[in-house]
């Protein structure tokens, strides 16, 4: 199913879903999955909270912004479960 799909992800406009159809992941197991899952969140939460921060003109630097909190952690894994992410 992959395959046919790659080809699809590949021509996205979407840099992480293009990533995806130019990667060389073999593995797709849930574990392995699940790991990529969890990055992909982590990139996600990165992106929203520089945006966050670009909006309300507060410089910070990648490295000090802050973890997902354990409200943030369970409305991610709500997302997932709808198939938001």
């Amino acid at each position: 199913y992959f395959g046919k799909k790659k080809k699809e992800y590949e021509a996205s406009k979407i840099t992480i879903t293009k990533a995806m159809g130019t990667s060389d992941v073999a593995d797709w197991n849930m574990d392995s999955i699940m790991k990529r899952d969890i990055r992909i969140s982590d990139e996600i939460i990165k992106t929203l909270n520089r945006w966050n921060n670009e909006y309300l003109n507060i410089p910070v630097k990648e490295s000090e912004a802050e973890a997902p909190s354990e409200e943030d952690l369970a409305r991610i894994e709500e997302f997932k479960k709808k198939g938001w992410i």
